[in-house]
């Protein structure tokens, strides 16, 4: 299976919040792996494998987010920041190196 990741940067006014995130996206729009990084520096990985146990925990059927990722991004414009009040999202497309590199680190493989 092919995928896709991306990158998140997430400027808001909540210091100890996520601040970048990171997502694995299938063709179909399921996101089965995805880094979150606060703002302290703190960075949980988590996988749709990590909720085998507990499905009912998933927000989407197999999928770390409800709906399909792909139609979420369809209204922003990648590597555009997008602001809407207090908060600026920037999308961007990364390569997988990049997604591996901080999902090893972070899993100890």
């Amino acid at each position: 299976m092919q995928f896709d990741h991306y990158r998140c940067d997430w400027d808001h006014p909540v210091s100890d919040d996520l601040v970048v995130l990171f997502y694995e996206v299938s063709a179909s729009g399921d996101v089965p792996r995805a880094i979150h990084i606060f703002a302290d520096g703190r960075t949980r990985c988590l996988a749709v494998s990590d909720f085998a146990d507990r499905p009912h925990e998933l927000p989407g059927i197999d999928s770390l987010v409800e709906g399909s990722f792909l139609d979420a991004l369809k209204g922003y414009e990648l590597g555009i920041p997008n602001s809407a009040g207090l908060d600026t999202l920037k999308f961007s497309k990364v390569p997988y190196a990049e997604f591996r590199q901080r999902w090893c680190d972070q899993r100890g493989y």
